[in-house]
């Protein structure tokens, strides 16, 4: 049994703000991007909660700034698993062909470090969306039972999932390509005691990374 406790910042001040963090950090990735075919590039790893009555809630990476990241506290509420997802947003000019990533997709506990589960991450995109569109590339369902065995003792854990993108190659057009490497992660905090399972809060990052 998986019982989510927890705050979210919403409403329009704080859409405000997230709106002017999410600008900055496009102009950000856009300063250092080369101002041709592909700059930087933004991943991040989104939360989904399925719930014990059937309903299912998400929060999704775009939501997140990597100087504010979303930051959520729920009511409390059984759930029966916690879905990560990975996505990206590519910014970039001209006609774009493809987008190949590869990598890792790994959940941990934290502080323990117990394993959870880990997979390969290989994916190719063809006929993307329009520059500065998110898409998703990899996701990883935990269940409460997973949690409640991989715990070392009753207590205060989080759940994280990571991923590690060995190469993230854009390919336009024009044949001009460009490869980018990084990671991100999210993480839901939670108590953990005899057959229950209480989160406790949630926080999702976004990374932007830098290609050569």
């Amino acid at each position: 049994m998986v019982l989510i406790v927890a705050m979210v910042m919403y409403g329009p001040v704080s859409e405000g703000i997230g709106q002017g963090f999410g600008n900055l950090w496009d102009l950000w990735g856009q300063f250092f991007g080369d101002g041709n075919g592909a700059s930087a590039q933004t991943v991040g790893v989104g939360v989904k909660l399925y719930y014990a009555d059937g309903t299912i809630e998400e929060f999704e990476p775009k939501d997140a700034y990597a100087l504010m990241p979303l930051q959520v506290v729920l009511g409390e509420k059984e759930v029966d698993a916690i879905e990560f997802f990975a996505s990206c947003k590519i910014v970039y000019t001209g006609e774009l062909t493809n987008v190949a990533i590869t990598g890792t997709m790994n959940t941990h506990l934290h502080p323990s470090e117990v394993s959870i589960r880990s997979q390969p991450i290989s994916k190719t995109i063809t006929n993307p969306s329009a520059s500065g569109t998110w898409f998703g590339f990899a996701d990883m369902k935990v269940f409460a039972s997973e949690i409640e065995d991989a715990v070392p003792h009753f207590g205060m854990t989080s759940v994280m999932a990571e991923i590690e993108i060995t190469e993230l190659k854009v390919t336009l057009a024009s044949g001009e390509t460009k490869t980018f490497t990084g990671n991100a992660e999210s993480g839901v905090t939670v108590w953990v005691l005899t057959g229950t399972v209480e989160s406790v809060s949630l926080q999702i990052d976004s990374t932007i990374l830098f290609g050569s």
